[in-house]
């Protein structure tokens, strides 16, 4: 397979093992997750980009069919994981990489073109994409990040700030994208459900997200609470598995 100067690497669990591990309707979180998998693979190409899909050992045979490199993800620790991930991406030769989750979609076309713009101009730029409850969805860095994930509360509201500060810290200048909410939870469904009637970016997968509220409207009272209640009221407690380890 052709590799390219720009890498794409989404580090997550295949489509399925992701709706398994948060809980929602295998059949239609299976879906959801595939088509966002398949919306990173179609922004990287738009952007002359490679798609990697780094995963845990037990999802690496059921994405094989996919069109894209797959990888198992290795390290101790969620932090080495992710450190290591970057490693692979420079390793086949990129000068820029973007390391995602998989429970969120891609930015648009230009935000995207211009994030890798930025690493192959300004090699000292770290790109951060916040979740609105304090985690991050994408980290772009245009060399390894080595030692720079250690020590960072994963899984707490501050995972953004901590990175923000470590990257300044360092030496980097830090270019923060617009947030955008991830997929951990139902209600995160929900909220990503609303926006879609005005962001484009979530519009494109409104049917999906319909399909898991739809599964489990009858089996989750939460789920009886409309949209727009959901989002007004519940509150993030955590900050997403961006990148779950496993």
């Amino acid at each position: 397979m052709k590799t390219h100067r720009r890498q794409v690497i989404l580090f997550t669990r295949s489509p399925r093992a992701e709706s398994r591990a948060k809980g929602f309707p295998v059949r239609a979180g299976t879906r959801l997750f595939g088509k966002l998998v398949s919306l990173w693979i179609e922004a990287a190409r738009s952007v002359d980009a490679t798609a990697v899909l780094a995963s845990p050992q037990a999802s690496v045979r059921e994405l094989q069919p996919l069109p894209l490199l797959v990888e198992p993800q290795s390290g101790r620790s969620f932090g080495e994981g992710l450190e290591n991930a970057f490693d692979h991406g420079f390793s086949r030769g990129a000068v820029g990489v973007v390391l995602v989750g998989g429970d969120s979609p891609p930015p648009s076309h230009d935000v995207l073109k211009k994030v890798f713009e930025r690493l192959e101009s300004e090699p000292t730029t770290l790109v951060l994409e916040p979740s609105p409850d304090g985690g991050v969805n994408l980290i772009g860095a245009a060399r390894p990040l080595k030692g720079f994930f250690s020590g960072i509360p994963w899984f707490s509201p501050r995972v953004a700030v901590e990175l923000l500060t470590r990257g300044k810290n360092m030496g980097f200048d830090v270019l923060m994208l617009p947030a955008i909410i991830d997929l951990d939870h139902r209600l995160d469904i929900a909220r990503a459900h609303l926006a879609g009637r005005f962001d484009p970016i979530w519009k494109k997968i409104v049917r999906w997200l319909s399909a898991v509220l739809e599964s489990v409207r009858t089996s989750d009272p939460l789920a009886l609470i409309a949209p727009s209640q959901l989002f007004l009221f519940a509150t993030p407690s955590r900050a997403p598995p961006l990148l779950r380890f496993q």
